[in-house]
């Protein structure tokens, strides 16, 4: 039975490679087992390290941000998990796609090639609409994958009402679910975001 499941899952993946091929036109690599912590600490050492190549003034950042400055420190410090959203924020503060930022903490911890800084989304995304648009790249990379939303919800250990408000963006989604959810469909986080973001023409 352990063997079938594995079968599966390996079916799975290489459907979820395809799915992310026939997206962005490149190969992909998952992180099974990934270390959040080691991420969560990455992410955070990219942010400050962002910061301080932008010469963007720490008091400044937490007012463009809208948060304490308690707040950020954790986040620079990598001690919290921050919501998708607030990756946003940092992005359009930056000048960089999320999903650039976090490929470039992946390069930090060796999980992938540094990527070329790119644009930002034309216009600021709303917490709401970024959270819908993640939702709907999770359902169509669980759809590749031929996975129900019950079966898909097991597998991440959640409700099936849970998987689908986080599907139709009527959940906020902090950063820990985000790698959660990358790594049930055989991504990379920075993967997820890239499926999720506005093309830039």
């Amino acid at each position: 039975m352990a063997g079938c499941a594995c079968d599966r899952s390996r079916q799975g993946y290489t459907s979820a490679r395809t799915a992310l091929e026939a997206f962005s036109g490149r190969r992909g690599d998952g992180v099974p087992g990934m270390n959040l912590r080691e991420y969560r600490q990455a992410l955070g050492q990219e942010l400050q390290g962002i910061r301080r190549r932008m010469n963007i003034g720490f008091l400044d950042l937490c007012r463009r941000l809208n948060l304490s400055p308690a707040q950020v420190s954790r986040i620079l410090n990598g001690e919290v998990w921050l919501r998708a959203y607030v990756l946003a924020r940092f992005g359009l503060i930056f000048g960089l796609r999320p999903s650039t930022i976090l490929a470039m903490a992946e390069a930090q911890l060796g999980l992938g090639p540094r990527p070329k800084a790119d644009p930002p989304p034309r216009a600021p995304v709303s917490a709401l609409d970024y959270c819908r648009r993640i939702g709907e790249a999770v359902r169509r990379f669980r759809k590749t994958l031929r996975l129900s939303e019950a079966a898909f919800a097991r597998r991440m250990g959640m409700s099936q009402g849970q998987v689908s408000r986080l599907e139709r963006g009527e959940q906020g989604l902090r950063f820990r679910t985000l790698c959660r959810l990358a790594e049930a469909l055989g991504l990379r986080p920075a993967e997820l975001l890239e499926a999720a973001e506005p093309r830039v023409r």
